[in-house]
């Protein structure tokens, strides 16, 4: 199998969507008291609000998007990569990182480059396997 930038940016697109649905760090506790109250369904304050549960796959792939990413020598390199896994704009992730946005998206394209070719050079083979398998498309 071959990886190619679409997979790596997809795969840092996914992570970000990840990221967001994952619980926060800190557990914020409940300082207020509700009276038990009888309840009504239509006097309820609001609707269930569905949560979306996150597959085992996606936080597996997260996790090998954190690893990957490690790959990179410079923090700024990596802002670059993250910030476009995000989907902001060239010329946002611009001003955020003093670069101009042609000189960026250039930069953004050697990147993932960068990562493809130490997956190549420096991964043992079964390794390797395993990053092909989390990239390859999930069949239903």
């Amino acid at each position: 199998m071959r990886i190619t930038e679409h997979d790596l940016d997809q795969l840092y697109y996914e992570a970000f969507l990840t990221d967001q649905r994952l619980p926060s760090a800190t557990r914020k506790q409940k300082l207020t008291f509700w009276m038990d109250m009888n309840r009504v369904d239509w006097l309820n304050y609001g609707s269930e609000v569905t949560k979306i549960s996150i597959s085992p796959r996606s936080i597996s792939r997260w996790e090998l998007a954190i690893k990957l990413i490690q790959l990179l020598d410079n923090e700024d390199d990596r802002k670059i990569v993250w910030l476009r896994g995000e989907r902001l704009s060239w010329s946002k992730i611009g001003r955020l990182v003093a670069m101009e946005r042609r000189k960026l998206k250039n930069k953004h394209s050697e990147l993932l480059m960068t990562i493809i070719a130490k997956i190549k050079f420096t991964f043992n083979q079964n390794d390797k396997q395993k990053v092909y398998r989390l990239l390859s498309p999930k069949y239903k």
